[in-house]
């Protein structure tokens, strides 16, 4: 979770280049809105080539440059940043992000955070900065877009919630991923945001809800865990794992399969 504190405009900038107190920081869908000190609003290419010092009271700050900023092509309440961070040793700048198997490096904010198991919390102060490879941007790129209305009568932060249990296999929903970087999925829901990939052979593993998986066939990665030993360490879904899980027997909001 982190607060932006101050801003290093860059030279021809409103400003000049000059660090400046932020006062505030909102977010209309993942773009960011920064309002100084003196008032003055700063939003879309103004904030290009800024530097941004991020942090919380009493905790170390971190100085991101914002190189370019776009528009996700599919979604016009999603914005992506690229990003650098200065390399400590080097004193040069780096890319922020890891490239996604595309070789995309953006990142996004969410606004509020992550507690300590596992149930995002939108109301939490700031936000969270997360690559195209982090779950918070993921399920923001599958469309769960915590600020989107409701689907069917239903919350879209069920949906997102119920994303991030999934993407990060939280199989008892309490803060504990058992998946691996790089394992490949197949997540589709009740409302057809996400449909089931045609011609991708894999089995049906879960279905989620917020709270965690509601029943599980098979485990992501049984190197990480395996099927009895999540009998063993979480009591809820004894009953509900093995052969008996199925897309049709849980009134599930996502549903995922994988290898």
């Amino acid at each position: 979770m982190a607060i932006a504190l101050i801003v290093l405009l860059p030279h021809g900038s409103l400003r000049g280049e000059q660090a400046l107190k932020v006062s505030r920081v909102d977010l209309s869908g993942t773009a960011f809105r920064l309002t100084l000190a003196d008032g003055t609003v700063l939003t879309g290419k103004k904030l290009e080539g800024a530097s941004i010092t991020l942090g919380l009271p009493g905790q170390a700050s971190e100085t991101i440059r914002i190189d370019r900023i776009e528009p996700d092509p599919s979604m016009n309440d999603v914005t992506w940043y690229h990003l650098s961070v200065r390399d400590q040793a080097t004193g040069q700048w780096q890319p922020y992000c890891e490239p996604d198997m595309r070789g995309f490096r953006g990142a996004l904010p969410v606004a509020g955070g992550i507690d300590a198991n596992g149930v995002y919390e939108p109301h939490l102060p700031g936000f969270e900065l997360s690559c195209a490879t982090g779950a918070l941007a993921k399920c923001v790129r599958f469309g769960y877009g915590p600020w989107k209305p409701a689907v069917n009568g239903i919350p879209m932060l069920d949906f997102y919630q119920s994303c991030l249990r999934a993407i990060r296999a939280d199989y008892c929903g309490d803060g504990t991923s058992a998946t691996r970087d790089g394992t490949l999925i197949d997540i589709y829901d009740i409302a057809n945001i996400q449909k089931p990939e045609p011609g991708v052979d894999f089995r049906f593993e879960a279905a989620w809800g917020p709270g965690g998986a509601l029943c599980v066939n098979h485990t992501r990665v049984p190197d990480v865990l395996k099927l009895d030993e999540l009998s063993k360490t979480c009591e809820r879904l004894k009953g509900a794992l093995g052969e008996s899980c199925s897309q049709k027997s849980m009134p599930a909001l996502i549903f995922n399969k994988s290898q």
